[in-house]
């Protein structure tokens, strides 16, 4: 609508994913650890935003920038491996997101 492009969705889905990954691990609840993801991402939008509206940088500057240390930051963090979630491989939240709710497939 502001004619703005942001170009770090890709690694704010990594960053969020990563930070689901290791509350979810630690053992916390999966619908607490989707809602920090949910949070860790609003944050980086709203960081985005900061860097656009009030800072003034291009957001062409500003979102590739920012992808590029939301990604890295996702690398250092998780050492470039994996993180397998077998733990919540029962669970409700893997019915939800890859499972079958009745007979439709999600």
């Amino acid at each position: 609508a502001a004619g703005e492009i942001d170009l770090s969705f890709g690694a704010a889905v990594t960053f969020s994913g990563l930070v689901f990954s290791f509350t979810a691990l630690a053992g916390i609840n999966p619908f607490l650890a989707a809602l920090l993801a949910v949070i860790a991402g609003v944050v980086i939008g709203l960081i985005n935003g900061v860097l656009v509206a009030y800072v003034g940088l291009s957001s062409l500057i500003a979102t590739l920038g920012m992808s590029f240390f939301w990604a890295g930051l996702a690398d250092i963090l998780s050492n470039g491996t994996g993180m397998p979630l077998d733990s919540l491989q029962d669970s409700w939240l893997t019915t939800i997101l890859v499972g079958q709710i009745g007979r439709l497939p999600v």
